[in-house]
């Protein structure tokens, strides 16, 4: 007899909480907040086991280093600029953000996964929460065309909105400093189907 007869979906789903609605299209994203743009990791069992094509094979990831000067956040919560230099800093987080999507072939997507990575220079004790400032910045460039002068070649954006039918964020993740190294940021995006 089959190892898959002895397999019922419904046990392996109740072990994660989030299955219990994912009929709707908001909790199925919300559901892939939870797992940080993953599938599930009940599901990949649940599939596996029955023999169908694992889930995981799926998923689309992107590493996006951002080259900011000094490789640190340029936006902290704690910021006290004028309104104007805030919007100069605003954009040019954006046209960073939008130049390197683009060199990475990063190609439109119904749904993406954002976490924004930061790796200090240096062994002090660091809020990662400050850094949202620069997180913001750079999920609304994902989804706002430029069409503009000061951008060369238009930028198209990668997802329709920054609601979360399209995009999720994790928080921020910080990364022990390595000596010898130097600070660096990055966006890893992760793209799997929402269910429909």
């Amino acid at each position: 007899m089959s190892a898959m007869t002895f397999v019922d979906r419904t046990a392996v789903a109740g072990l994660c909480h989030w299955h219990a609605n994912v009929a709707d299209t908001q909790a199925a994203t919300s559901h892939l907040a939870y797992h940080y743009g993953s599938p599930c990791p009940y599901g990949v069992v649940a599939d596996v086991l029955l023999g169908l094509p694992d889930p995981r094979d799926a998923v689309a990831e992107w590493r996006i280093a951002l080259p900011f000067a000094n490789g640190k956040p340029p936006l902290s919560l704690n910021d006290r600029h004028s309104p104007f230099a805030h919007a100069a800093i605003v954009n040019k987080i954006k046209a960073i953000v939008r130049n390197a999507v683009r060199e990475a072939a990063v190609p439109e997507l119904g749904y993406v996964h954002v976490e924004m990575h930061y790796r200090p220079k240096t062994n002090r004790v660091r809020d990662i929460d400050n850094t949202v400032a620069t997180q913001k910045p750079a999920v609304d460039a994902l989804h706002q065309r430029d069409t503009s002068e000061n951008c060369p070649v238009p930028y198209e954006p990668i997802i329709d909105g920054d609601d979360p039918r399209y995009v999720t964020c994790s928080w921020p993740v910080l990364h022990p400093w390595v000596k010898g190294q130097p600070a660096a940021l990055w966006l890893i995006l992760r793209a799997v189907e929402v269910p429909s």
